[in-house]
């Protein structure tokens, strides 16, 4: 992480977890209170919205832009209410896949140092970027320790190995490794000493250098597809990284009408719900490519343009 994402940790600085969804709990137990309040953006990643609202946190939702979460909506929150923790994805925004702005950024740190919250940084798909070096996490340019940051090998490895972390100051990582305790006694040891190796010897780097390639080629396939076969029907912006696509389906189409009959032709899609806010509804859904050779995109766009 020194090397790649630009953070300042040791091996005091990092907690060993089963993923990101247990790294998210963790910290809901050991520092999330009832009624406490937790901001994160509209739409978000629901499996953690259940962990804020299983912690009895008060939920507040803001909105999401083309330049990510919208800071200055947060920063009026703050001035009403006292706010607990702030949950983001910077790299890019799930589900939207948009990219926190650089400003923006430097704004939430700003606000956390000033009113003394904790940002809980997801950052689930790091590695994969395709255009430029990538804007750096939040935690990499954090002086105060307001930031716990998550990752995992789910997206470089395989998300059947449930291996994750998280990465704050000394006293945070230890209180939450009191807590993790009395879930979770002593890990996996055999896991994460197999995954040891294969950072030590370079076989993870090689392997996602490698990955990098492949995964753009497929976006550029996968992108262009929808532009020619369904151009007149959905809206979507390239994504200069990560595994999918975010996409807009006109309104007239029903996603989950739509999910159904892709599913009887073997093709599985989301029918767009667990998007769906009481204010917002996009009519949009994440399409993956990484996981799909070139033929097999073709075939399922192919598949999407017939059923519409």
């Amino acid at each position: 992480m020194n090397e790649t994402r630009g953070l300042k940790t040791t091996q005091r600085n990092i907690l060993s977890v089963r993923g990101t969804l247990m790294g998210i709990n963790l910290v809901c137990t050991a520092l999330i209170n009832p009624g406490d309040v937790v901001v994160s953006g509209i739409p978000g990643w629901q499996r953690a919205e259940h962990n804020f609202v299983h912690a009895k946190a008060k939920h507040i939702g803001i909105p999401v832009d083309e330049q990510g979460l919208a800071v200055d909506e947060l920063k009026k929150i703050c001035k009403r209410r006292k706010v607990r923790m702030v949950y983001v994805t910077p790299h890019h925004h799930y589900p939207t896949t948009v990219s926190l702005r650089i400003d923006r950024r430097l704004e939430l740190l700003r606000l956390a140092n000033e009113y003394g919250f904790i940002i809980f940084e997801d950052d689930y798909d790091f590695d994969f970027h395709y255009n430029h070096r990538p804007l750096l996490p939040l935690a990499s340019a954090d002086e105060n320790g307001m930031v716990i940051y998550c990752g995992s090998f789910s997206k470089s490895f395989s998300p059947a190995f449930r291996m994750g972390y998280l990465a704050a100051s000394e006293n945070v990582i230890e209180h939450l490794t009191n807590v993790r305790v009395l879930l979770d006694r002593q890990g996996d040891h055999i896991l994460d000493n197999a995954m040891a190796e294969l950072l030590n010897d370079g076989t993870i780097q090689r392997y996602l250098r490698k990955t990098l390639t492949v995964y753009q080629e497929r976006r550029n396939h996968f992108c262009k597809l929808l532009q020619i076969e369904l151009g007149n029907v959905v809206n979507f912006s390239i994504p200069d990284g990560g595994m999918t696509v975010w996409t807009e389906f006109d309104k007239s189409i029903n996603l989950e009408t739509l999910s159904q009959q892709a599913y009887n032709k073997g093709l599985y899609i989301s029918d767009g719900i667990i998007h769906q806010y009481p204010t917002y509804n996009e009519n949009g859904i994440r399409l993956g490519f990484a996981s799909s050779p070139m033929d097999a995109l073709t075939k399922s766009v192919e598949i999407i343009r017939a059923l519409i």
